[in-house]
């Protein structure tokens, strides 16, 4: 068997459906799956394995049998790469299985194995000894089944132990799965019946897919090629050597000497049997050299003798390897005997000629010349290994092939250790190890090989397979001629002269095999014509649209619908069509599998006519498909994939609404007029204590107003960078005030605007929505008011007639009626408005300004210059004193901030009591701060609870979309999400509700700020609209949300977002959580559960009670499985809103969260949840399995004494398992290689990351890139995140344990308390640039560059933002030796029209990132010699 899994099937991104009716049968019964080579057998073994092991006992095997080492390991090889879920174990002669002799040797090794790889011979001993019981064993697989014949090992398994145990307990013994390309290996008719008795099994080849099958298959045509027989002529060497040979004196034999002088018994016997080691060495090499002179020619025998000396000589004084069998004096005597030989001497540098070849050698070398163009591929079988070794320095050096040809040798491996022992074996098999992959990739294009190519051993495909010698049997000729897959393919069979009828019988069994192609194509050709006569009638018809679909519409309508499927690399979006031949009545009829994208109910679908052929039956099960699509909601009205007619779907598969960058919206709401308002319809008024605290006094005022006020929360007035003032404002107290009660009061407020804004104070103005009274008057207010008008002359003070302590503001009547604050009294000082000679001093008052600010709620600045520090002095006589002590002028300075503060807490309250009233909010605070934007410069705006709200929108939003559409897949989920989150659609709900007039925008400066009248509030024109940026608008809908979860949770969250986007029913999450769980298919509760899956809930740390929605979780786009599976496309995008919620959350609620930026706190969540981050997580996280280690023993030994060879030694070890491992997928070369690239680029990188996110260092975003791991690795943790919610019927608590598992949460909480740069390089070289532009220029420097160039190709200029690298754009040459700052990628990035650096990497992605770091370690090294600030990247 081929396994061709490796490169014809790169192509096939999926099984076909002959393989898939193949795996059908297995699952069925026992089958031999009899298949050409190159038509993907391996494929077939690898779903059924991963079938039998996702459904038996975790303590049963897999036994996987070859009849070779060579192919055993590389079905080992292909499997460990294919099922990297399950742990295989490859048991060979050399590691000294036939000598393990305990039970506890074999438990050891197969202890946590899923899968055993090994040649019959091997399992057979074990079960001789009683190691192993085939009742242990769930399913045995027979690589090249057809060795199951005579005495071979493979038969005896089966006659011996597997056929007794079927008689008595047929359900103990284990599956059997053949796989072979040649049924029979000999002309026997009856060998194909002997093989399925032997196996218990029917041997199957794909019937109902025929045509399918041939598509994939190519017989190539088959040439013989007749040559000159006779015996070439010997030259010197083997002259010499024969003669040699002939005049051996046995008695001078080291061995017949050693058994004469210990008077051995033996002496006589090997006397006169010549049976010596040296004897038999030499015999050896004369029979190969003649083998080599009548084959090859007479100078390829001579050069022969020449290698095989050579190599004696070379190694004669080692004692490993070729002489590692002799004693001293065997070593001496072959080279006293080599001495003897009078060798030709050959030149390994000249070019060879046809004369120095034999005829057949001549015949080869003309064909492979002719036959061997540009980009072919070929195989010479030969007989011998020196043929081999022979042939390909033969071919190199032949003047017609020397140019052509790029040669590889492969021979088999054999446990017999003794073969190396001999002289005569010129091939080192070490040397062959990368053969087969140079072939693939072009390295080299022939291989010259043994019978061990013939069967099995993964070989590319080829277009020249050259039989040097007749094949022995029809086993050979059908294995060789299937190397030859290549389309318009050669088969070349080279016989002597004298042997036509060898030829003739060759050409009768080619003969056979075209007439079984032959009929196989009129069979086609019958079913074209039923096809083109057979007619079939249905329809389906849509009465609202009168859309129709026919049996003839209906095939290109649901490939068209496969095609908007979500696509993933390796994926190939297309349905899989599957026919029945039911033979009763001779008709067909076939079902049809979907993408693993569409949910799993709707996956598969059945014709429900049967028809006579595989065209209409196919139409068929299509239409019932598109029905059925139709039914389910996925194909609307016009039965069109693209859901644009149908008005719900539309809003999803509609491009993201394109929000304009600005809108116009309602003014700000004004929230005094309605306060205005009651003023004349209410006798009762609110009244509350306004106290003003500072260190050393308290300002205690009663404030008054015509409706009870919302509560205020304490709020900070800034006197100055230093000082502070607390405001707390008590609760209220209703109160009954007739009007004189409340003119006076106004008065009283009048007169305190007037102390402190005597400019912006109307004397006219009638009435004050917020009254302000002193808190000792209330018995006499008038008096009061009247002892505070006016002002007095500061001689009253000088006097003593006032006390300094209520003394008020003072005015300079001479300067305009600058206002002062008093501080003093200075006497005998000079009147700084005298400029001649003082005649006597002054007393004078020593005042300081009175500060013009009105905006005390924002803080100063620590560099901020005070303009009223400084003391002044004036004379008394130019200046008057207000009445009104200072206190009460200091409160009136206060009042603006507080009004302002009063107006924003009435504007919450009229929004929480209008468009908000359903959310119930208790905190008015956090409502505050969600409406003020940015520009408003308040004490807190939107933009932390914008981080917070976004989260919760979009997980809310997709539990809800994906619970309220069972059926839609991902692409449908993702579109619907993408709208409802959309800034356009959040911008329109906030102008469509009213919310827009309650966002603040406008900043309070004080600078404007002038008294409020009630005649001008109660006359006041609507506000006009303004002009709000639509992402403002969308953010602070966003932020609502946090502010309701952060008031009820999830509850109150889901509340404001049925205001917002009232187009989904908002049901709570526990009902969502019901519908989800309810859905889950129920396991089978007498199924075992798999061995991978409990590790795999092991690595996560929770037990499923629903195991399909983890094996869900980890199935590929691409992975088809019987019954169908759904991808883990649904439940990655549930997980991806989960993980983004469950950080953010982590963030917020850290205890140093609220020093955070924001702009870090987003930082941090792209740090923790993007893709390489979450791969390199999945990859750290692992569980540890002990299995047992075999080391051979390295103790040199003679193939005298092999029975006192040491055993191999078993040692305790481990394995490590991680998240990747256990991904389900079809057996794609390519996703395999890439997974395995990944854990590559992972294990040589792993230290570089670690060390920088342990250490709090910079985040490694250079080594992250290098690393480019593929997404469908970050895709499995998010989708076994979304798993484990659906499983645990929503239980955050339990999916917080999982994210904490793989590490993400625990370096969220580090890196919060450390002070790591997490800005990316390329955002630190933009803001370092400016406005300068920053231009990064990618190219690949190629390997050999011309003399004077700089440069290879280049790929990319302006190179876009981070992300994984093109597939074809990665350098994956030498990722074993990846190291940062080394790679063939190279990257020059300009700032403006200055260039300044080039860097190097593996990718673009990393080259890009490693250039913008070396530019950011320059630009900063500039910037600090200049003295500027550098970029902060702790805090960005």
């Amino acid at each position: 068997m081929d396994t061709d899994v490796s490169h014809d099937s790169e192509r096939i991104l999926r099984p076909r459906a002959y393989q898939i009716e193949m795996l059908e049968e297995s699952l069925r019964r026992n089958v031999i799956v009899a298949m050409d080579t190159g038509s993907g057998k391996t494929n077939i073994a690898i779903l059924r394995i991963a079938a039998e092991l996702e459904r038996c006992p975790p303590q049963k095997l897999v036994w996987f049998l070859c009849p070779t080492i060579a192919l055993a390991q590389q079905q080992h090889d292909v499997l460990t790469i294919q099922l990297p879920a399950f742990q295989s174990r490859l048991l060979s002669g050399n590691d000294g299985v036939d000598r393990w002799s305990e039970q506890a040797t074999w438990d050891d090794v197969l202890r946590n194995m899923n899968i055993v790889v090994c040649t019959h011979q091997v399992l057979l001993d074990a079960l001789i000894h009683g190691f192993v019981q085939m009742t242990k064993i769930a399913l045995l697989i027979f690589d090249e089944a057809h060795h199951c014949v005579r005495n071979h090992a493979a038969k005896r398994i089966m006659q011996n132990f597997y056929h007794p145990i079927r008689q008595e307990r047929p359900d103990e013994v284990p599956g059997i799965l053949g796989l072979t390309a040649s049924p029979v290996m000999r002309k026997n008719p009856d060998g194909l019946e002997t093989i399925e008795q032997n196996l218990n099994a029917i041997s199957k080849t794909p019937k109902i897919h025929r045509d399918e099958l041939m598509r994939y298959v190519h017989r190539p045509d088959m040439v013989v090629l007749i040559y000159p027989a006779g015996e070439a002529a010997r030259l010197s060497s083997l002259r010499e050597l024969n003669l040699l040979y002939s005049t051996l004196d046995i008695e001078q034999d080291p061995y017949v000497n050693m058994l004469r002088a210990e008077n051995h018994k033996k002496y006589l016997q090997v006397l006169l049997s010549r049976k010596t080691y040296c004897q038999e060495q030499m015999k050896r090499l004369l029979r190969v050299a003649i083998e080599v002179n009548n084959e090859l020619g007479s100078w390829t025998s001579d050069l022969y003798i020449y290698l095989c000396i050579r190599k004696f000589q070379a190694h004669k004084q080692s004692a490993f390897g070729v002489l590692e069998d002799m004693n001293v004096a065997e070593k001496s005597y072959l080279e006293k005997l080599f001495g003897c030989l009078q060798l030709r001497t050959i030149d390994m540098s000249r070019m060879l000629y046809d004369q120095d070849l034999s005829s057949k050698t001549i015949k080869l070398v003309a064909v492979l010349a002719r036959e061997m163009y540009p980009g072919s591929a070929g195989i010479v079988f030969v007989q011998t290994r020196a043929a081999v070794k022979l042939l390909s320095i033969l071919l190199m050096m032949h003047s017609s092939t020397k140019d052509i040809l790029r040669i590889g040798t492969f021979v088999g491996t054999s446990n017999n250790q003794a073969r190396s022992s001999y002289i005569s074996d010129l091939i080192n098999t070490n040397d062959q190890k990368e053969t087969l992959n140079d072939l693939r990739n072009g390295t080299i294009n022939l291989i010259i090989a043994t019978s061990i190519c013939e069967e099995g051993i993964d070989i590319s495909t080829c277009n020249l397979v050259v039989c040097f010698e007749k094949p022995p049997n029809l086993k050979s000729f059908i294995q060789r001629r299937g190397r030859a897959r290549s389309t318009k393919s050669k088969y070349i069979i080279m016989l002597p002269e004298g042997e036509e009828n060898a030829a003739v019988e060759w050409q009768s069994l080619e003969a056979v095999m075209i007439e079984k192609y032959m009929d196989d194509m009129r069979e086609l050709g019958e079913l074209q014509k039923l096809e083109d006569q057979e007619e079939g009638h249905r329809e389906f018809v849509v009465g609202s649209t009168g859309a129709k679909i026919t049996l003839y519409d209906a095939l290109q309508h649901l490939h068209h619908f496969c095609k908007t499927l979500p696509s993933a690399p390796y994926v190939e979006l297309a349905p899989t069509f599957i026919f029945e031949n039911h033979v009763v009545t001779d008709e067909i009829s076939c079902r049809v599998i979907l993408p693993n994208n569409v949910h799993s109910s709707i996956q598969e679908f059945c014709s429900v006519a049967m028809w006579k052929t595989q065209r209409l039956a196919r139409m068929d099960a299509a239409f019932e498909a598109y029905v059925g699509l139709y039914h389910a909601g996925l194909v609307n009205n016009n039965l069109l994939p693209s859901p644009e007619y149908d008005d719900e779907i539309a809003r999803c598969f509609a491009e993201v609404a394109k929000r304009p960058a600005k809108a116009d919206i309602n003014g700000e709401f004004n929230p005094w007029p309605s306060v205005a308002e009651l003023w004349d319809s209410t006798s009762k008024v609110s009244s509350s204590i306004i106290k003003i605290r500072s260190s050393g006094e308290t300002i205690q005022m009663k404030m008054v107003s015509p409706r009870r006020l919302p509560p205020i929360s304490t709020f900070t007035l800034y006197l100055d960078a230093k000082i502070t003032l607390q405001v707390d404002i008590d609760e209220e107290t209703e109160t009954v005030y007739d009007q004189k009660s409340i003119a006076i009061a106004n008065e009283i407020t009048r007169l305190f605007f007037s102390s402190a804004f005597p400019n912006r104070t109307k004397e006219n103005g009638s009435g004050f929505p917020i009254l302000f009274l002193p808190l000792d008057i209330l018995d006499d207010p008038q008096t009061w008011l009247d002892s505070m008008k006016g002002t007095y002359s500061p001689n009253d003070i000088l006097s003593g007639m006032s006390d300094p302590a209520v003394i008020g503001l003072i005015k300079d009547v001479s300067h305009g009626g600058k206002t002062f604050v008093f501080h003093g009294i200075e006497q005998n000082l000079q009147d700084p408005n005298e400029t001649e000679t003082p005649i006597h001093m002054k007393t004078l008052l020593k005042v300081k300004r009175l500060s013009k600010r009105v905006d005390f709620l924002h803080k100063v600045p620590l560099d901020a210059v005070p303009t009223t520090d400084e003391f002044t002095y004036l004379d008394p006589n130019r200046c008057i004193i207000s009445r009104l002590s200072m206190s009460y002028s200091k409160f009136a300075m206060y009042i603006p901030s507080i009004m302002h503060r009063i107006e924003k807490v009435l504007l919450v309250d009229h929004a929480c009591r209008g468009v908000l009233a359903p959310i119930e909010l208790s905190s008015r605070r956090d409502v505050l701060c969600a409406l003020c934007s940015p520009a408003a410069r308040e004490e807190a705006d939107y933009q932390r609870l914008e981080f917070l709200g976004d989260s919760i929108l979009k997980t809310l939003t997709s539990i809800a979309l994906m619970a309220d559409h069972l059926l839609w897949h991902e692409g449908y989920l993702s579109h619907a999400k993408d709208h409802i989150v959309s800034n356009g659609r959040l911008a329109l709900a906030a102008q469509e509700t009213g919310l827009d007039k309650y966002i603040l925008t406008s900043p309070f400066t004080g600078k404007k700020w002038q008294p409020l009248y009630n005649t001008d509030l109660l006359s006041a024109q609507p506000p006009p609209q303004r002009e709000l940026s639509t992402k403002t608008l969308a953010d602070v809908v966003e932020a609502l949300i946090g502010a309701a979860f952060l008031d009820g949770g999830f509850p109150k969250a889901l509340s404001c977002l049925r205001i917002f986007l009232p187009e989904i029913d908002w049901l709570p999450l526990t009902q969502r959580s019901e519908t989800l769980l309810s859905v889950v298919p129920a396991s089978n509760p007498s199924s075992s559960h798999p061995q991978n899956l409990r590790n795999l809930e092991s690595i996560l740390s929770h037990t499923f009670a629903h195991p399909l929605l983890l094996v869900e979780a980890i199935t590929h786009p691409s992975h088809l499985s019987i019954p169908p599976t759904p991808s883990y496309q649904r439940l990655e995008y549930l997980g991806d809103a989960l993980l983004d919620y469950l950080v953010t959350r982590a963030i917020w609620s850290h205890t140093t969260s609220s020093a955070l930026t924001v702009p870090r706190m987003h930082l941090l969540r792209t740090a923790a949840v993007n893709a390489s981050f979450l791969a390199f997580c999945a990859l750290a996280h692992t569980l540890t399995l002990p299995i047992a280690t075999l080391t051979q023993c390295l103790t040199p030994c003679r193939k005298r004494d092999r029975d006192q060879i040491h055993p191999v030694s078993l040692s305790n070890s481990t394995t490590a398992l991680s998240l990747p491992l256990f991904l389900r997928h079809a057996p794609i070369p390519a996703l395999a290689s890439a997974l395995r690239a990944t854990r590559t680029r992972f294990d040589l990188l792993h230290p570089t990351i670690r060390t920088a996110l342990d250490d709090n260092q910079d985040y490694p975003w250079r080594a992250l890139a290098a690393f480019a791991p593929e997404k469908l690795v970050s895709d499995m943790v998010e989708s076994v995140l979304g798993a484990v919610y659906i499983d645990t019927n929503g239980d955050l608590a339990v999916c917080e344990l999982v994210v904490r598992e793989f590490g993400i949460l625990g370096w969220v909480e580090q890196a919060l308390n450390g002070g790591g740069n997490l800005l990316h390089p390329k955002q630190e070289v933009g803001l370092m640039a400016g406005q300068e532009r920053v231009k990064y220029a990618v190219w690949i420097e190629e390997e050999k560059v011309k003399k004077g160039s700089d440069r290879g190709s280049e790929v990319a200029d302006d190179a876009g933002p981070c992300g994984k690298p093109d597939e074809e754009g990665e350098d994956k040459r030498g990722e074993e030796d990846l190291v940062l700052g080394k790679g063939r990628y190279r990257c020059r990035i300009s700032v403006g029209e200055r260039e300044v650096c080039i860097a190097q990497g593996w990718n673009r992605v990393e080259v890009e990132t490693a250039a913008a770091e070396e530019a950011v370690r320059i630009l900063g090294e500039e910037k600090k010699g200049r003295g500027e600030g550098e970029i902060d990247g702790t805090e960005a």
